[in-house]
């Protein structure tokens, strides 16, 4: 077979398409991850876990356990019946058995991760709930602004405040 410039030009060609094609997967596969956009939460004793799903492909993963927490932001992609969130632990989601709930699987740490007790005896399996949100919660948009909250600035005394606990 001869090597012609078209024969070399038109793999070339082709590859933007090939790869838009692989980074935007079928909108009936777009439409499957609709029940898992929103967030998640879990705890086992006094360690939690709260995933946030976000439509255009990215999660924030919150781990908090006695007070202390760790977040990251990363990546979530489709999969079969569900979703997998990327990052250490990965974490793969399935539908529950109602649309407030999802079944969840943490991948096993390696061996050498340092991480607190807690974590390392965090259930592989769970169930997840959906955190609520303030339209499921009622008309709580509708209450008046605080005193100042309309303004577009602070007065100098916020400062001063800032970060004191309440009486």
């Amino acid at each position: 077979m001869n090597i012609t410039r078209r024969r070399a030009l038109v793999p070339l060609l082709a590859l933007p398409i090939v790869a838009r094609a692989a980074e935007d997967p079928p909108p009936r596969e777009k439409e499957d991850a609709t029940p898992f956009i929103g967030s998640w939460f879990v705890t086992s004793a006094i360690t939690s876990l709260i995933v946030s799903i976000e439509p255009q492909g990215e999660a924030l993963f919150l781990f908090i356990e006695g007070g202390a927490f760790s977040i990251l932001r990363t990546n979530w992609k489709q999969a079969p019946g569900g979703i997998l969130v990327e990052g250490l632990p990965r974490i793969r989601l399935w539908r529950g058995t109602e649309p407030n709930n999802v079944r969840a699987e943490m991948e096993p740490l390696p061996e050498d991760m340092e991480v607190s007790a807690g974590f390392r005896q965090f259930p592989q399996t769970f169930f997840m709930r959906r955190v609520a949100n303030a339209h499921v919660v009622g008309d709580i948009g509708k209450r008046p602004l605080p005193k100042e909250w309309d303004k577009p600035s602070v007065e100098k005394e916020w400062d001063e405040k800032a970060g004191r606990r309440r009486p």
